[in-house]
């Protein structure tokens, strides 16, 4: 089950999974019965505009999902396309979504 808040708890939920968006800190994905995981945001040196910031955030945890990668993993994707990237590095709402070659080598670029 997929679910996107600023603030859950998985006790006494239904839900299997919370990823938790933070702006200075990346992202935080809760699994029921795992520890919480901080994946941390990528550095941007100017951020230009913050207009759909959280849309792209969420398009790179469901597209990341649906192509098998887990949960933290994918927000690895969402955080690269949003939080403290790509996204907020342009003007406008749609200017900052990568392709997906463009997306895997900025990744690369910073696990090194």
């Amino acid at each position: 089950m997929f679910h996107l808040s600023n603030s859950c708890t998985l006790r006494g939920s239904r839900r299997q999974s919370v990823i938790t968006k933070s702006v200075a800190h990346g992202a935080f994905v809760t699994e029921k019965g795992k520890d919480t995981i901080n994946v941390k945001g990528f550095k941007v040196d100017k951020v230009i505009d913050t207009v759909d910031a959280g849309d792209g955030f969420a398009v790179g945890i469901i597209h990341a999902y649906l192509d098998g990668c887990s949960w933290t993993e994918a927000a690895v994707y969402a955080n690269a396309i949003a939080i403290g990237s790509l996204q907020v590095q342009h003007a406008g709402d749609n200017e900052g979504l990568p392709t997906r070659s463009r997306l895997e080598s900025y990744i690369e670029k910073y696990k090194q």
